[in-house]
């Protein structure tokens, strides 16, 4: 039995199962939003810690007169010539 085979539904059924089916998908972007916005959130956090371990570790390595980790991978590669 196909789709086109059944009775039409009431228009006070349609109407009924329109709404429920509406409920259903405002709750799931209500939680795919809140879980999206967690996830920025903690983004956020994570990437304020790299900075401010950059920082640190620029502060340290500069006071020790080294260069970076970064800055002697930089170095590495222009030497291999990538």
């Amino acid at each position: 039995m196909t789709g086109a085979e059944r009775t039409p539904l009431k228009l006070d059924e349609a109407r009924a199962m329109l709404r429920r089916v509406l409920r259903e998908a405002d709750s799931d972007i209500a939680k795919i939003e809140t879980n999206l916005t967690d996830k920025e959130q903690k983004s956020h956090g994570l990437s304020q810690k790299l900075t401010s371990l950059e920082q640190t570790m620029e502060k340290e390595c500069k006071a020790a007169g080294l260069p970076t980790p970064w800055e002697q991978a930089s170095k590495s590669l222009r030497v291999r010539g990538l």
